[in-house]
């Protein structure tokens, strides 16, 4: 299972080196990483991948602690893609895209618990003033932070409009699948 994880990580990391950082549709790409947590190990591509895999490990274990997660969520392993994105009115959120390995029922019922259509807003307490709003776009958790003041509805409606790797026109074209 580790190889496999390792070997999907090393696939997702060619793919965002290969995507473009730049602009699309006037939002801009400020940050990038992709890793994977297996067997309760944080698993990057490079060290300078790191501490951002770390710190998202974190925000991605604070989601799944305060949104009713089955079973011990410290034994939970997936592969993170994530985004830090400056929308063109210079709202700035941040967009996890969560991929878990089959195989886990209970994960798996809990995961189509959560809408694919729209978005759930959860409650998770910060320090700053952030909301939480999270989606499923098929077996991929997709969770987003942005200012509390921020209209998640069109947050929600403006993440189909860039080329992220959970949009339609990329997730079938992946080749990053458990």
């Amino acid at each position: 299972m580790d190889k496999q994880l390792r070997h999907i990580a090393i696939i997702m990391m060619m793919m965002i080196l290969a995507a473009s950082a730049g602009s699309a549709h006037g939002q801009e790409v400020l940050e990038q990483a992709m890793f994977c947590r297996t067997e309760s190990r944080i698993v990057a591509e490079d060290a300078t991948m790191r501490p951002t895999a770390e710190w998202r490990n974190h925000i991605v274990h604070e989601f799944l602690k305060y949104a009713a997660t089955p079973g011990d969520i410290s034994s939970i392993d997936y592969c993170d893609s994530y985004r830090y994105v400056m929308m063109d009115d210079s709202t700035r959120i941040s967009v996890d895209w969560v991929t878990f390995p089959s195989g886990d029922e209970a994960l798996a019922k809990w995961l189509n618990g959560i809408p694919d259509s729209t978005y759930v807003e959860i409650d998770i307490p910060t320090e700053a003033p952030e909301k939480c709003i999270a989606f499923r776009k098929q077996t991929t958790l997709i969770i987003v932070w942005c200012n509390l003041f921020t209209d998640a509805d069109e947050v929600f409606n403006r993440l189909y409009e860039i080329n992220l790797p959970f949009t339609d026109d990329t997730k079938k074209d992946s080749k990053c699948h458990y």
